[in-house]
């Protein structure tokens, strides 16, 4: 019965690990995301600066099309 209980708490933590790691990746994507869209957003509405950020080449491809 121990050695069960232990496979099954060490099954558990694995399982959470790997829960907490796709729930980090799925964040950060869309974290990402929202990120760029809001961007997009302010300079979509400012378009008379014309200032090249760090994100210019993600968001240039964008406001080509």
């Amino acid at each position: 019965m121990c050695k069960h209980t232990i496979f099954f708490t060490k099954n558990i933590t694995f399982l959470l690990k790997l829960f907490f790691f796709f729930f980090f990746f799925f964040f950060f994507f869309f974290f990402f995301f929202f990120v760029n869209e809001v961007f997009l957003i302010t300079n979509i509405k400012k378009k008379k600066k014309k200032k090249k950020k760090k994100f210019g080449r993600v968001m240039t491809g964008y406001e080509i099309r």
